[in-house]
């Protein structure tokens, strides 16, 4: 009785589950995740062994001449499209280089009134050492400071437009 009994009951609970469910691992997510998991260890096979090998000359050239382009695109990108520091620093470096000339000028002036009252002084001395021998040599002549020509704009005509007849 204990037998039937048992018999009947998994006759019952056979016919209460449905007879084509095997499991989750034949269920539609289950094998979505494996054949994403094999994509992945794919992929990191392919960076670890074939990605690390030693490449040709020609490779490596064609790898410089792109980052060439590259650093072109970010120089010229900087160049037109400055960013906040970028402009705070450019003009910190303007104020120094007009301080500089400024104090240039300054310079050239204050040095421009002590030769010539050096020259004053100076010509007395050469006299007088002159008197007193003469294998002395006169010091030459200071190099006068050439200023740099300034570049100048030139204006152009506008272009006139004549009626065709």
């Amino acid at each position: 009785m204990d037998n039937k009994k048992l018999q009947e009951m998994k006759h019952k609970m056979e016919s209460a589950v449905d007879p084509q469910h095997k499991g989750f691992f034949h269920t539609r997510l289950f094998k979505v995740v494996c054949g994403l998991f094999a994509i992945m260890i794919i992929l990191i096979l392919y960076n670890c062994i074939v990605r690390d090998t030693p490449s040709t000359p020609e490779e490596e050239a064609e790898q410089q001449a792109k980052e060439m382009l590259l650093d072109t695109f970010d120089v010229v990108g900087d160049y037109l499209f400055k960013t906040p520091e970028q402009s705070k620093v450019e003009e910190a470096t303007d104020e120094q280089k007009a301080e500089q000339e400024q104090a240039k000028k300054e310079m050239a002036k204050e040095s421009g009134a002590k030769t010539t009252e050096k020259d004053d002084h100076a010509d007395d001395e050469m006299i007088e050492s002159a008197d007193i021998s003469s294998d002395t040599k006169p010091a030459p002549p200071a190099p006068e400071v050439k200023k740099p020509a300034e570049s100048t704009v030139e204006k152009m005509e506008s272009p006139q437009v004549a009626p065709i007849e």
